[in-house]
């Protein structure tokens, strides 16, 4: 119905109580299509004449506003839970019709909703709450269930009311917790409506200060979520939405006469450490999409910070002892360019699985590398920090194509990473974490075609190489826990026998010192007897032999009593490793010999049950000798009807 057809009615015919009554349906009807839009329409016209009309005629205006609110009960609501009804029974998908019933719906109520009161509204926006809290598990509601519109219908009527509930503070917040709450646990298809129809229409209605305000909580809500739970689905949600925010977060702050006040400052998501977690697991996501959102976000703040020219973060941390992640200096931007430029390059391009595609980008991982290294040791300060080039590592260990994967843990394995003390600390959480989960893949330690049978594989002996200058490179106060964790990612997940074996030859050459404590013994003879028990026999022997010669040179005899070393030694076997006459059996006897009297004490306090080096050491030592006689008397004593069964 055009607007001027409306008009020329409403000039015509001043009974607008009859006209109301000819277009308005019983609320148990089923109206058509056109209906609802003649009576938007109507109802619009009525609204403008009324605001063009210069004579007196309030009392006809609050008629039309009370005839206005009943539609809103009574023919709006009782039709949109009418066509809620109908999608549960579609098993909650909208067809064609429903759909445009929705949209005529929604654009009545509008035009309704902008006649009445707040109050009206806000009861509104009550009555949907309960949906949105349903959808995001909570049950504790004591509206009837029956009278819930459906999700999709929520946030349709939701996406109407807020334009005129913006100046609600408090309902505003509460509407939006509630759609936040929802992303977490909410289907892809409503996160995406949610976060357009719900976020977007709030963030376009509010002003400079208030809009700052939402952004904060929006932006605080989704790194206190991924800090607790940082799972790959809580990591794509979180994505999904700040790249949906990305022009409100990361837009320059345009020039003006007045000066801008703190309160109207947008957040910065590049001072939060938490963001860039976010950005960090999303470019080793599995999801492909996820990838690509978070490099477009990383873009974005490499963009911002160019065009800006400020530092960022300023001064020497956001935080009190707070890691920075990313920073920029004004100064470096020429080679801060040309670093994300060359990163993003390489990123973009380990999308692609085939190996002739991604060998060439290596070299601009040396790139990175280098420019990261030098930048490390050239300032007090340095502006590239080392965890983005482990989700380059990363993301070629989670590659489809094994060549991919064997080429990044070749590459990876070629680091002098005593040359780059900035990588160390960094490099030890990634060691006994994805680097572990790569090594346990069988399938990379093949031989290259020029090696001859018995030789070790390529991998195999830059595996050792690589293992000893880690090592080498770790603060000696650290390196008996990264240690621990490592040796017990071999008890915790499933190895077959090859990786195993040269995981354990590699540990074999590191240099000897006292890094073994009881809870690294434990987790060793957890690997021995759970992960290598069903390993064929020849390789499980000389992975034996190879931690029993590990243990040996790494354990701390201070620290360790000799049940603990004998709880070992019994889960070396003689027919697989541990033979009498061999020189593995001399190495241990002379060991034994060169421990005596060094040994803790068997009935001491276990001061290292928190962590393995801690404390001074105990005064109380036991010897082997001692240690025997008294297990043989014990042994002598016991009654020779003891375990025996009595018919």
């Amino acid at each position: 119905m055009s607007a001027i057809l409306i008009e020329a009615v409403l000039s015509c015919s001043p009974n607008h109580e009859a006209l109301f009554n000819a277009l308005c349906w019983p609320s148990d009807a089923w109206p058509e299509k056109e209906r609802i839009e003649a009576l938007a329409a109507f109802i619009d016209g009525i609204d403008k004449q009324s605001n063009t009309s210069t004579g007196g005629k309030i009392s006809r205006r609050q008629d039309v506003l009370v005839r206005v609110e009943s539609i809103i009960w009574k023919q709006c609501m009782p039709l949109l839970y009418k066509i809620s009804s109908e999608c549960m029974v579609c098993n909650g998908e909208q067809d064609s019709r429903s759909k445009e019933m929705t949209s005529a719906v929604c654009r009545l109520l509008s035009i309704c909703i902008a006649l009445c009161d707040s109050g009206v509204t806000a009861q509104l926006t009550r009555s949907v709450l309960p949906t949105l809290r349903q959808s995001n598990g909570d049950t504790d509601d004591e509206s009837n269930g029956d009278e819930r519109l459906h999700i999709d219908l929520a946030i349709e009527v939701l996406s109407v009311l807020l334009p005129a509930l913006s100046a609600d503070e408090q309902l505003s917040t509460t509407t939006l917790t509630c759609a936040l709450s929802c992303i977490r646990v909410a289907s892809d298809a409503l996160v995406s409506k949610i976060t357009v129809r719900i976020l977007f229409t709030l963030l376009t209605c509010y002003s400079e200060e208030k809009l700052a305000k939402t952004l904060q909580f929006v932006l605080d809500d989704l790194c206190r979520w991924h800090a607790g739970d940082s799972s790959p689905v809580a990591t794509e949600r979180a994505l999904l939405c700040l790249t949906a925010l990305s022009d409100y977060l990361l837009a320059p702050v345009k020039p003006t006469n007045t000066p801008q006040s703190p309160a109207s400052a947008r957040p910065d998501p590049r001072l939060s450490l938490q963001f860039w977690r976010i950005l960090q697991d999303g470019l080793t996501h599995r999801d492909t999409v996820s990838r690509k959102r978070a490099l477009y976000l990383l873009k974005r703040c490499v963009a911002l910070s160019e065009e800006e020219g400020q530092e960022c973060p300023r001064g020497p941390a956001s935080g009190e002892g707070e890691e920075v992640v990313f920073r920029w200096v004004p100064g470096s931007s020429k080679l801060l360019r040309a670093f994300w430029e060359d990163y993003a390059l390489v990123m973009e391009t380990l999308e692609e699985n085939q190996i002739h595609v991604v060998r060439p980008v290596l070299s601009r991982v040396d790139s990175l590398i280098q420019t990261t290294a030098r930048e490390s040791q050239a300032c007090l300060l340095p502006v590239l920090h080392p965890s983005w080039l482990l989700c380059v590592y990363q993301r070629m260990f989670h590659s489809e194509n094994k060549a991919v994967m064997r080429e990044g843990l070749s590459h990876l394995l070629g680091l002098q990473t005593s040359t780059l003390p900035a990588f160390t600390q960094t490099f030890s959480q990634f060691i006994v974490g994805p680097f572990m989960d790569v090594l346990s893949e069988s399938s990379l330690f093949h031989r290259s075609q020029d090696q001859c049978v018995g030789e070790c594989p390529e991998l195999g002996l830059k595996l050792q190489s690589f293992l000893v200058s880690f090592f080498r490179s770790l603060p000696m106060e650290n390196r008996g826990s990264v240690l621990q964790q490592l040796v017990q990612r071999l008890a915790s997940q499933h190895w077959c026998s090859v990786p195993v074996l040269f995981v354990s030859q590699a540990l074999s050459l590191l240099p000897p010192g006292p890094l073994l404590g009881p809870q690294t013994l434990q987790a060793l003879r957890e690997v021995l007897r759970c992960t290598m028990v069903t390993h064929q026999v020849l390789l499980r022997g000389a992975a034996q032999c190879f931690l029993l010669s590990s243990a040996l040179c790494l354990t701390d005899v201070s620290s360790v009593t000799l049940d603990d070393v004998f709880s070992l030694l019994v889960h070396f076997p003689a027919n697989e490793s541990l033979c009498r006459g061999t020189g593995l059996w001399n190495q241990v006897c002379v060991w034994l010999v060169d421990s005596e009297g060094s040994f803790r004490a068997c009935g001491s306090s276990s001061r290292v049950e928190a962590g393995e080096g801690a404390g001074p050491a105990a005064p109380e030592r036991d010897s082997v000798l001692g240690y025997v006689q008294r297990h043989m008397e014990a042994y002598l004593r016991v009654p020779a009807s003891t375990g025996q069964v009595n018919n």
